[in-house]
């Protein structure tokens, strides 16, 4: 049972990782500098809560099975 754990943490790490991978290229053709630069995604005001909410399910979801698992 704990290497399977292991095993579902190192998956974890590594899709959590690989989309980091993708912002380390470097611009080969810089672009001129705006005065009005684009707005962000209306999900960047909330990406705050949106981790809260997925962290407090998370936690609800192992308590659940921890106490499926008892029975």
């Amino acid at each position: 049972m704990k290497n399977k754990s292991f095993y579902n943490w190192i998956v974890t790490l590594f899709i959590l990782s690989f989309p980091i991978s993708l912002f380390a290229d470097d611009d080969i053709d810089p672009h001129p500098t705006d005065d009005d630069p684009l707005p962000g995604a209306p999900i960047d005001t909330a990406l705050i809560y949106l981790i809260i909410i997925g962290i407090v399910f998370a936690f609800y979801v192992v308590q659940r099975q921890k106490k499926i698992n008892k029975i």
